[in-house]
């Protein structure tokens, strides 16, 4: 004798080409969903469970009912109803940036185009984007195709495009923002910073420079500030009258503006008298069009930079010019330190207070083995002979 079925599954027999065939009706209408048909007993089943499992949860969606990641992201811009109608939206009310919305639309690309399981992520309905699938297949394709950072970036764009797809009501749980990704852990870099960079090669790339980039350069190697500090800097934190430079915002991941990154990377930066007058120059010529934000430094189009411009179309090409080796961005910020250090000789305490650094022992982490070679020796030395007056 058959085993009885649950209530929500009834047979049905249909005529073929080849004789009368059962087949399996599951009524998922009381899960918010409808009445999809399946061939065998266990498959019917399956689906049931899956949807009970699921509307528990609260997270049911009937699979024929169910977009692919392709349909909730859309085509093209003006596409009602889909994510790159939403982000397009987004831009011309001005909460990001052109540079930022070609990144979220390169992000979905990528995403879109992912090898999952014998076919593209863009391809697999929402309601089969289980945690597990995202965990287990997902986040290894994804980081083993790019660098870490730039995956989480893709990753934090999937997670916005299920958020939109929630809103939409495509789906009922968004198992990235809802449930526990863990992603792989950056690489840990090493503590110690490389060598210090002189005057003699700052000077000679910021005199490279295009004028566009040449303040941005100075700015960094005489504050110090993060790269995501100085783009999010805006005039109502500056103060020229006195000199400061009040770091309270920073860009975060994909474009948004908030807190910095520690609540010790929230101070004040001295200006030196030149870096001054400069500003209030840059201030006078600012078009009215980069003042959308307020940023001291925008982007052409009045919004945040991406996040590679100013190195890749303004350091590097500088550094080629003066003849010097490439030098990233952040090596701007050590050459800060270099300078509070050994031309101002503050202690180390006062040195991760201007820095921002979380902690005395980063500071000493990172730039202690400057202070233990034998040209600081020969400085201290030369410096307490002048003290004491040659005795």
């Amino acid at each position: 004798m058959s085993k009885k079925l649950p209530v929500e599954i009834k047979p049905r027999t249909r005529k073929t080409a080849s004789g009368e065939k059962t087949v399996y009706v599951v009524n998922l209408q009381k899960f918010g969903g409808g009445r999809p048909t399946r061939h065998t007993v266990a498959e019917a089943l399956a689906l049931l469970n899956q949807a009970r499992a699921e509307a528990y949860e609260g997270g049911f969606i009937a699979p024929h009912l169910s977009p692919t990641l392709n349909e909730v992201i859309g085509q093209y811009d003006d596409q009602p109803g889909s994510f790159r109608e939403h982000i397009k939206l987004c831009l011309e009310r001005g909460q990001f940036g052109e540079g930022e919305h070609g990144h979220k639309l390169n992000a979905c690309k990528k995403l879109c185009a992912l090898q999952i399981k014998g076919t593209t992520l863009g391809d697999i309905k929402l309601c089969d984007l289980r945690t597990g699938l995202i965990q287990l297949e997902l986040v290894p394709a994804l980081f083993a195709g790019c660098a870490n950072k730039t995956a989480r970036n893709i990753f934090s764009v999937f997670g916005q495009v299920l958020k939109f797809a929630k809103l939409r009501e495509h789906i009922a749980v968004n198992p990235v923002v809802d449930k526990q990704i863990t992603l792989p852990a950056a690489a840990t870099k090493a503590d110690k910073v490389g060598p210090r960079i002189s005057k003699d090669c700052i000077n000679a790339i910021i005199d490279a420079a295009d004028p566009y980039y040449a303040l941005r350069i100075k700015f960094a190697a005489y504050t110090g500030l993060r790269f995501g500090e100085q783009v999010a800097l805006t005039w109502d934190h500056v103060d020229l009258e006195r000199g400061i430079v009040k770091v309270r915002r920073a860009r975060k991941y994909l474009g948004t503006i908030g807190e910095p990154k520690t609540k010790a990377a929230i101070r004040d930066v001295n200006l030196g008298a030149p870096l001054v007058a400069e500003l209030r120059e840059w201030k006078v010529r600012q078009s009215p069009l980069l003042a959308k934000l307020n940023l001291v430094f925008p982007h052409h189009d009045g919004y945040l930079p991406p996040v590679n411009n100013w190195r890749l179309v303004g350091l590097y090409p500088a550094c080629d010019r003066a003849g010097v080796d490439r030098i990233r961005w952040h090596h701007l910020r050590h050459y800060f330190a270099s300078i509070l250090l050994f031309d101002l000789q503050l202690t180390d305490a006062v040195v991760t207070q201007l820095m921002g650094h979380s902690d005395i022992s980063v500071t000493r982490d990172k730039y202690g083995h400057w202070l233990e070679n034998d040209e600081r020796d020969e400085e201290i030395s030369a410096q307490l002979t002048r003290a004491m007056g040659g005795i």
